[in-house]
């Protein structure tokens, strides 16, 4: 896939180009102004929020909407008003002058914190930075060292191009590993893990890990075809144009598919593992499913084998409650009574019908998704504002939701259909507890994979890289001891540094949104 022609703005470099700093500090301090921004903005822009709905509910409280700030005294009449008013305009005066300056002082504690050595900004500096620092360096060092040894085989241009790309990973996995290292420098975090624990990079260092995946198995596709094509395999007519339809096939969809596989792990971690899953992306798909946690640790329990129908296990309430609370019959929730459980419960009540459910699970995710997506495509037509960028930007958001959407549906209807449909008709005499241990969750998380091919291409791409990180998270210890820190520093090293080194030899091979920005950085 071609790089755009266009890369991404970056406005620090307007700012460096204003001074009279070094050109060669450029990539330093514009990747050190990114991560700034880009730690700093969300942070700021959260307290002023909260700093601007405190003002107006002080504003209303003033105006008498609201007396929760004062009470009011007994037996006052309508002549005490005026004096109240008075009062709680003092008050929130007072009130709006305090917060002005506890809002000052939130923010400078937060452009002080986040300038620290320990955070995210300065690891950007060091690791993007430095490498470019250190490249001509080792750079310097390795030429003399291959003279000094008289290591001269190559020669040459290609010679001097082994010895650039070799000088760029070494640099870049020094710099990536001191970064990593300052990173986790600060101050462990109280988590009730227990003191000697850390493992609050792994997310960061995933991601390095998957787009240097990336770059690796996409070279050496390159290299194949390559091969291929220098040594006739296939030949220039009919075995050729085979080889050459399959690896287009191969090309389109191979996105896709790991997507589908690393979305089918995450799932399957939601249910089973969800320690695995960081916090906020776990509560998000809880958020874009509407499964009741008590549907959720039912299943668990099955696994662990303590759900089990027709036999009382003391398990009876779980799902009892949960039928009290849907207006249901306690009955349908004790697996000594119902078996199996009915989808109802899964349903939550709302349709009986399996695929009416599952039209319904696709509406009220489409309309979720929707509502997040799209002030962020209208954003992207700020700076070109007309009707068709406006038209272009509200069908991209309705197909990233309809691709939400039907993620939804079809892992509902995956497993509706395996236990109602499939498994009692295909293989009847089957205890129907094989099918809700593990089975159906494993089919609507294969199911919901499916539905990447509504989105784009590009943003089938994109997309994967936003869920392999995690899905590599799910076999990995979220928390660690900190004698094996040097693992996770080592692989975040070695990673970037096949990154660094892609960029440098060719700027495509590093894909994405990432792979342009990274490279406007590093230029």
């Amino acid at each position: 896939m071609s790089p755009r022609k266009h890369g991404p703005s970056i406005p620090s470099l307007q700012i460096l180009k204003a001074t009279s700093v070094p050109e060669f500090l450029y990539p330093l301090l514009r990747a050190y102004l990114l991560g700034y921004a880009s730690v700093v903005s969300p942070r700021l822009l959260q307290i002023l929020v909260a700093r601007v709905t405190r003002a107006k509910r002080a504003r209303r409280e003033a105006l008498g909407l609201d007396l929760s700030w004062d009470e009011k005294p007994e037996g006052e009449g309508s002549g005490g008003e005026g004096s109240e008013s008075g009062r709680g305009e003092r008050r929130r005066k007072r009130v709006s002058v305090e917060e002005e300056g506890d809002t000052i002082q939130k923010i400078l504690t937060t452009l002080k914190k986040c300038a620290q050595i320990h955070r995210f900004p300065a690891f950007c500096g060091i690791t993007v930075g430095g490498s470019r620092l250190l490249q001509p360096l080792a750079e310097t060092a390795l030429g003399r060292t291959t003279s000094l040894l008289g290591i001269d085989a190559l020669g040459g241009q290609k010679g001097e191009e082994v010895v650039r790309l070799l000088a760029t990973f070494v640099a870049s996995m020094v710099s990536g590993g001191v970064g990593m290292t300052v990173l986790n420098s600060g101050p462990a975090r109280e988590d009730g893990s227990g003191s000697g624990m850390v493992g609050r990079t792994l997310d960061l260092t995933l991601i390095a890990v998957a787009r240097a995946l990336d770059v690796v198995v996409g070279s050496a596709w390159e290299e194949w075809k390559g091969v291929r094509r220098r040594r006739g395999i296939g030949g220039g007519g009919r075995g050729g144009k085979n080889w050459d339809w399959l690896e287009g096939v191969v090309e389109r969809n191979v996105d896709s598919v790991v997507f589908a596989g690393n979305a089918a792990a995450i799932m399957y971690a939601f249910f089973y593992l969800p320690e695995k899953l960081p916090r906020a992306y776990q509560k998000w798909i809880e958020g874009m499913s509407e499964l009741d946690q008590r549907v959720i640790i039912a299943l668990q329990q099955i696994k662990r084998g303590e759900f089990i129908y027709g036999k009382d296990t003391g398990k009876k309430e779980l799902l009892g409650g949960y039928c009290r609370s849907l207006g249901l019959p306690e009955e349908l929730g004790d697996p000594a009574v119902t078996v199996p459980i009915p989808c109802l419960l899964v349903h939550s009540n709302k349709v009986k019908n399996c695929e009416l459910h599952a039209l319904y699970r696709f509406y009220r995710a489409w309309k979720a998704a929707f509502v997040m997506y799209i002030p962020l495509n209208l954003a992207v037509t700020i700076r070109r504002p007309s009707v068709r960028n406006l038209l272009k930007a509200t069908l991209n958001a309705a197909r990233s939701s309809t691709f939400l959407g039907a993620f939804v549906a079809l892992f509902y209807y995956g497993v509706c259909f395996t236990r109602n449909r499939f498994g009692p008709a295909v293989f009847p005499g089957w205890d129907r507890l094989v099918w809700d241990n593990q089975v159906v969750v494993r089919v609507g998380c294969f199911l919901s994979g499916l539905s990447i091919w509504i989105e784009q291409r590009r943003r089938r791409m994109e997309i994967g890289f936003f869920v392999a990180p995690r899905a590599l998270a799910v076999g990995l210890p979220r928390r660690y001891k900190r004698e094996y820190l040097w693992r996770e520093s080592m692989a975040f090293a070695v990673s970037f540094a096949v990154i660094m080194t892609a960029l440098k030899k060719d700027k495509a091979r590093v894909r994405g949104v990432f792979g342009r920005l990274l490279g406007r950085i590093v230029q």
